[in-house]
């Protein structure tokens, strides 16, 4: 956020935080998917530099990288079934193995962004 004076900059990351605290919270609550939620704090993180963070905020990019050749959306109408299939078979697997350690990523976040927030 170079260029934004002190008092603006503050503001900018402080509404980041509030964002990403509501998105993990719907996370943790079932509200939004494991993939979607990773994609949505990966793309809303990006600016902030907060060393405290970047460990947990890491884990969200992470995920968020290796979902982007799934198919979703309108673009699974571009697929044939049988790709899609073996896709689907890929994306759960995936979401097996990482969604423990996204859902822990998701609690100490919320603790973090609770402590400071609220």
């Amino acid at each position: 956020m170079v260029g934004l004076e002190s008092g603006k900059r503050e503001a900018v990351t402080r509404g980041i935080k509030a964002l990403l605290l509501g998105t993990v919270r719907a996370m943790l609550t079932g509200d939004i998917s494991t993939f979607e939620g990773c994609c949505a704090v990966a793309c809303v993180a990006w600016p902030l530099n907060d060393e405290s963070l970047e460990q947990d905020l890491g884990i969200f990019t992470a995920v968020a990288d290796e979902v982007e050749d799934f198919p979703t959306g309108e673009t699974r109408n571009l697929w044939s079934p049988e790709a899609l299939k073996r896709k689907d078979a890929e994306a759960e697997d995936y979401e097996r193995r990482v969604k423990g350690t996204v859902q822990d990523a998701c609690q100490r976040l919320k603790a973090a962004l609770e402590a400071e927030l609220c």
